[in-house]
């Protein structure tokens, strides 16, 4: 279980922990007290022991020679070493520490592009819509036009900036990334495809569900008494639906959707969400058949999951939302839900694939098994979900910094006013764990926490660390900007990539502030 982050907020570069558990939390301004008790996780014999461990199993980044943020993608080889060591797992989830920061975005993209080449990765699964996923599918889909140089780049910005998937990845990494899988996917034996798994897109999921169905049933071969009992059933749910229906995906803001309703008006539709989803489940072979079907079908799914996490918040503000997110009086299963439809929609990608291997690109919180933490809101996150079905064919890659600075995308001010995109700092805190690699003084490193020892005192101490973590940019306000989680350093990841500094992404169009 996570320990609670009052009083833990990354206000300040100093943040003090708790003495004991017992005991409250010292001023930010105090250093945490030396405790010497044996193997103690907080005593300096564990440090001094974990820090010998850390130094002797550092395994070097090749340091690039071209700027990052503006030409992301790493020789192969450079990270082959690391795919070596996630030869086994069947799903890798590959998290980032930040939203908007150069150094994870490239590390994950480049080793995605490793993955392919070396473990035989053909699923590229994006916390994003899953009409996302079907646009970037398409642009790299086997058969498109030949393209190559300036004309390529610029088919890709095209299609990036198009496509539904929120703009804080609308960089550089994930645009060269699809430039080489394009290419990539023209001669490849088993191309490389995007399934994406969020569900937070109900606009849009609601939409290309309804739409594909629509679509489908029309024809002469369809005008049987089965096929007019379901056109009956999808007129009556869309009838129902009409609100959500009719919204611009481009604008696919649910949170006034949800101020504005009545709770009797929002649990009927609720209600069709799930007919809906129940209407695919239930479809002839004829149309399971069909072409983006199953991308239907899962719109569907997610649809329903997020009017399913949503039940919580309808009439709410969100000065309410965020004032329950402060005081920890907000219910989880937001958060909850949420990460238990993601880790479902991974689920039926593999089950879609049923012989393919997929990496996940989603933050450290979403993809790591301790847990989702968000202000003072602890749930059950994606990673434990996939953790506790596929158990060692599920490895998490997480990211962590000692210093720098990166952009987020502050959505809203303390009262829901619009605000524009902004760079923050990631201030240096000696109490994390970041801080406790800046110790060996070097740039970057990963380190395959598998191989700790599971038998001597110190390490079985150390397991249980409570460090901070430095990841920030995923809240909606600048309070929540500095919201931080507080891990278990050995259950969490697998893989863990640090970098002393990191500096802010490069958008292909700077974000817009939510209206």
């Amino acid at each position: 279980m996570l320990l609670n982050v009052r009083g833990f907020l990354l206000a300040s570069s100093a943040i003090a922990l708790p003495a004991a558990a017992s005991e409250p939390a010292l001023p930010a301004t105090e250093q945490p007290p030396v405790l010497t008790a044996p193997y103690d996780p907080l005593s300096p014999e564990v440090q001094k022991e974990a820090l010998a461990w850390v130094s002797r199993n550092a395994q070097p980044l090749a340091v690039p020679t071209q700027d990052l943020c503006v030409d992301p993608l790493l020789a192969p080889e450079t990270l082959k070493p690391m795919t070596e060591a996630l030869a086994k797992p069947r799903v890798i989830g590959i998290g980032e520490l930040s939203h908007g920061d150069c150094e994870s975005f490239a590390y994950k993209a480049s080793l995605i592009r490793a993955l392919i080449l070396y473990n035989g990765v053909t699923v590229i699964g994006m916390e994003a819509s899953i009409e996302g996923g079907r646009q970037l599918d398409a642009f790299i889909a086997p058969g498109q036009p030949t393209l190559s140089g300036d004309a390529l780049v610029a088919a890709a910005n095209k299609a990036l900036r198009a496509a539904n998937v929120f703009d804080l990845w609308k960089t550089p990494a994930l645009r060269d990334l699809l430039v080489w899988l394009r290419v990539h996917n023209q001669t490849a034996a088993k191309p490389v495809h995007f399934a994406n798994f969020d569900v937070q897109s109900p606009f849009a999921d609601s939409q290309f569900a309804v739409r594909f169905l629509t679509s489908a049933l029309v024809g002469p071969a369809f005008r049987t008494a089965r096929y007019n009992a379901i056109r009956l059933k999808l007129a009556g749910i869309a009838k129902t639906l009409s609100p959500l229906l009719t919204v611009p995906t481009t604008a696919d803001r649910f949170d006034g959707y949800l101020i504005k309703q009545k709770r009797a008006d929002f649990e009927s539709h609720r209600a069709a969400a799930d007919q809906l989803f129940q209407l695919f489940a239930e479809a002839p072979a004829t149309l399971k058949n069909m072409p983006d079907f199953w991308v239907a079908e899962q719109s569907a799914f997610a649809f329903s999951n997020w009017m399913e996490a949503s039940t919580s918040r309808v009439g709410q503000t969100r000065e309410e939302v965020l004032a329950d997110m402060r005081d920890g009086t907000f219910p989880v299963s937001l958060f909850s839900v949420r990460d238990r439809g993601m880790a479902d929609s991974v689920f039926r990608v593999l089950r879609q694939h049923p012989t393919s291997r997929m990496a996940l690109w989603a933050h450290n919180r979403h993809v790591g098994r301790s847990g989702f933490q968000y202000a003072d809101v602890k749930a059950l996150s994606m990673g434990q979900n996939l953790n506790a079905k596929l158990g060692d064919n599920y490895a998490v890659v997480s990211f962590t910094a000692y210093q720098g600075s990166y952009n987020p995308i502050v959505i809203v001010d303390e009262k829901g006013k619009a605000m524009p995109a902004d760079t923050f700092p990631l201030p240096p805190n000696p109490y994390t764990l970041g801080g406790l690699y800046a110790k060996l003084n070097q740039q970057s490193f990963w380190l395959d926490m598998r191989k700790l020892p599971n038998s001597i005192p110190w390490e079985l101490a150390w397991r249980n660390y409570p460090y901070i973590l430095q990841e920030g940019g995923f809240g909606p306000t600048k309070a929540e900007i500095y919201s931080t989680s507080i891990v278990p350093v050995g259950f969490d990841h697998d893989i863990n990539v640090f970098f002393n500094t990191v500096r802010p992404t490069v958008w292909l169009d700077p974000p817009k502030a939510a209206p």
